[in-house]
């Protein structure tokens, strides 16, 4: 609830586009990618070298060969390099769940506190049982 209460408080005071963190991130991938090379094809796709292994990138569905920009929602490396290389933003590609709109609509209803066990209501149904015990493998 704490954490909630905090994280509901951050994101009001938050005046960027997306959270701390996802900056942070952001900044990262754009120095690292500095160390990769294009190879500009024909087409959507785009081969990006690094450390001697090639990785296929497409912009037009924002995905990549090593596949953590479609895990994380954010580009990595090799998107980096090819975003910047055609002159356009990184933040353009980042999901919206890293927005701090979604942070804010996210933690904006908290968790309600809740009485101690002794001001539950009674009622008469049976308390939770465990299910039989079975011999033998599962």
């Amino acid at each position: 609830m704490t954490r909630n209460y905090n994280r509901s408080k951050m994101a009001k005071d938050l005046k960027t586009r997306f959270t701390q963190k996802t900056h942070k991130e952001l900044d990262m991938v754009e120095k690292k990618s500095k160390e990769c090379s294009l190879r500009w094809a024909i087409g959507p796709e785009t081969e990006v070298e690094d450390k001697d292994q090639s990785y296929v990138v497409n912009l037009e569905n924002e995905t990549c060969a090593c596949r953590s920009w479609q895990m994380n929602g954010i580009p990595c490396i090799h998107a980096a390099k090819v975003i910047l290389g055609v002159r356009r933003k990184l933040s353009e590609f980042v999901a919206l769940c890293y927005t701090t709109s979604k942070w804010r609509e996210t933690y904006s209803f908290g968790i309600r506190p809740v009485n101690g066990m002794i001001e539950w209501r009674r009622t008469n149904r049976l308390g939770v049982i465990p299910p039989p015990n079975r011999n033998g493998k599962p």
